[in-house]
């Protein structure tokens, strides 16, 4: 996967996050009582606009997990526990492949 494959992926992930959040009143409270600095909206093509997103994910990025966990929780609806579940198998693993691809490119260049 090249490195802008892998750039799209990450960024379609963290705004699915800020979606499945934002989404609910319900979910926005469960990430808040974690997350002090909130997850901010991937918005147009701007860099820094991508930074301030994925700010606060690397940040609280366990506590973000956290968050999504406990919405896994059976008390939650299916919707709710479906999209969670599955964010939080995408998510951890998109980061992990970011780093992958990040380490990859560093090392090439010795």
């Amino acid at each position: 996967m090249g490195s802008s494959e892998v750039s799209e992926t990450f960024f379609a992930v963290v705004k699915r996050i800020y979606s499945f959040f934002s989404a609910s009143t319900h979910r926005w409270e469960v990430l808040l009582k974690d997350v002090p600095n909130v997850v901010k909206r991937v918005t147009g093509t701007r860099w820094s606009a991508h930074y301030e997103a994925v700010k606060a994910l690397q940040q609280y990025f366990i506590d973000v997990v956290g968050a999504l966990n406990k919405l896994c929780n059976q008390n939650e609806n299916i919707d709710t526990r479906g999209q969670a579940i599955l964010l939080v198998v995408a998510f951890p693993a998109v980061c992990i492949l970011t780093m992958r691809n990040s380490s990859v490119r560093a090392c090439s260049f010795y």
